[in-house]
């Protein structure tokens, strides 16, 4: 009972310091992401998927206000690319990318949203097309250089008709001087009783309220 009531006691204190840091300016946290998380809205990067560019392969994109799905009766993957401009706060480097989307099936297969990050070094050597490859036990697979980190609505079980908020953690110490970013998304549908669109991209430093 003690142990209990000393974890209530810790709980309440650090959110009594962190309301009390909030209140000062200290820090802002703009939501609160579960499990003690909160984002920190200095330097947020947010993008709307209906503004982000087509990729040459992709299907025609139907955009409406923020989203973007694929047009009736077709059925493939929609592919968008979006330009990450630099805004981040170096007192708070980014470190989760979030994704809003629609995938109606969650871990199946006939919907699937993905996010994938990418860095570009100014030399171009590191563009996704260029692949470095490595071999796993007798198999060789080809490994993207560019990709940082990448989100996949498969491996979230949540099944909904509506939108949906998730976010990945990245490890990665950006570096707008020697590279440039953007996130490559894919909007995949195989059953046409199904939508599946993508809304919003967010790069974001996530801090926890336990430190």
């Amino acid at each position: 009972m003690n142990r209990k009531m000393n974890k209530l006691n810790r709980v309440a204190v650090i959110l009594a310091s962190l309301y009390i840091g909030l209140s000062s300016g200290a820090a802002q946290a703009t939501r609160f992401l579960g499990f003690g998380d909160f984002i920190f809205p200095n330097g947020v990067w947010t993008q709307i998927a209906s503004d982000c560019s087509p990729d040459e392969a992709s299907i025609n994109p139907v955009r409406t206000g923020s989203g973007v799905s694929l047009p009736s009766a077709t059925t493939g993957t929609v592919t968008l690319r979006c330009n990450i401009a630099n805004v981040m706060d170096e007192a708070y480097p980014w470190n989760a990318l979030e994704v809003v989307y629609k995938d109606s099936d969650g871990s199946g297969t006939a919907d699937q949203v993905t996010a994938s990050l990418h860095k570009v070094g100014l030399n171009a050597q590191s563009e996704s097309r260029l692949f470095t490859p490595i071999t796993a036990g007798n198999i060789t697979l080809p490994v993207d250089p560019s990709l940082l980190a990448v989100f996949d609505s498969n491996q979230v079980a949540s099944v909904t008709n509506t939108a949906q908020t998730h976010h990945i953690n990245v490890n990665h110490s950006f570096d707008f001087a020697e590279n440039a970013y953007y996130v490559l998304v894919k909007v995949k549908r195989s059953d046409l009783s199904r939508n599946p669109g993508v809304f919003v991209v967010r790069l974001f430093a996530k801090g926890n309220i336990g430190g």
